[in-house]
């Protein structure tokens, strides 16, 4: 598929890098630019090829969020359409990356508000420049978080921090984003690209199999009460026993060498 609003890249080592790719207008969420990013985690998703994926933003920033002049726009025909329209395709994208089997790592430099902060949010890990600033900004324009704010937030931080924020719509800064759990790093400017490219590599010479039931695990943990994650969580184990990349695990640490994983 082509794309007209982000780049997809895949490189030698496993890693498919998505670009948000719209910066004349801070690659706002808008209803293109979300379906197509839906499309390409679809197209990562069904890759064997990839093992990780990165999610960026070209220009001076990973995203400002949502499209405000598709916003302004909407309000001389029908404002009510406009965000039921808007709002299924931004759904759809962060429930896409929220799905993915694939680790996901957001790279944030610049403004991550909205939307966008959600979106670094949905991601499994974020890395940050130092001078990135997050913001959930839908207050601002007299709205209730969306994009899953109300869930990731609350998950992450916990229900007064996350209300703080979001009744507020104060932007926090690198540093702040790290101690509450928004960003698992966060590095000078010009590292960014070095220690994002680290970390994917890293993930994507783990074992795909193992770090997909991982993913559904910790997913499981929300709905399932405690006897049944922990039934679920032995089951798995079971089935991954049988697996050969934990035989190859096995094998590589008695002979002193680094495993090579398949996924199978």
């Amino acid at each position: 598929m082509s794309y007209q609003s982000l780049l997809l890249e895949k490189d030698s080592d496993r890693v498919a890098y998505l670009t948000l790719n719209r910066p004349q207008n801070l690659n706002a969420l808008g209803i293109e630019l979300s379906r197509e990013l839906k499309a390409a985690l679809a197209e990562c998703e069904g890759d064997p090829a990839v093992r990780a994926v990165v999610i960026r933003g070209a220009g001076r920033a990973f995203s400002s969020g949502g499209n405000v002049r598709e916003m302004r726009e909407s309000l001389d025909h029908d404002p009510g359409r406009f965000m039921e329209e808007l709002t299924a395709e931004v759904y759809s994208a962060l429930e896409a990356v929220e799905n993915m089997n694939k680790p996901t790592i957001a790279s944030v430099h610049g403004l991550a508000y909205g939307a966008a902060m959600n979106l670094v949010m949905a991601c499994d890990f974020a890395v940050a420049a130092a001078d990135a600033v997050f913001c959930e900004s839908f207050i601002r324009l007299g709205l209730i978080p969306g994009g899953h704010a109300t869930l990731l937030l609350t998950r992450i931080m916990g229900h007064k921090k996350a209300l703080e924020l979001c009744l507020t719509g104060r932007e926090i800064k690198a540093d702040e984003a790290m101690l509450l759990g928004i960003v698992n790093l966060v590095v000078e400017p010009e590292e960014l690209e070095v220690e994002t490219g680290k970390l994917a590599r890293r993930l994507a010479q783990g074992p795909p199999l193992a770090m997909q039931k991982t993913k559904q695990l910790l997913r499981a943990y929300y709905q399932n009460p405690p006897a049944s994650q922990a039934r679920l969580e032995r089951e798995t184990q079971i089935q991954m026993g049988k697996s050969k990349d934990y035989a190859e695990g096995v094998r590589a640490f008695f002979e002193k060498r680094k495993p090579e994983f398949t996924g199978e």
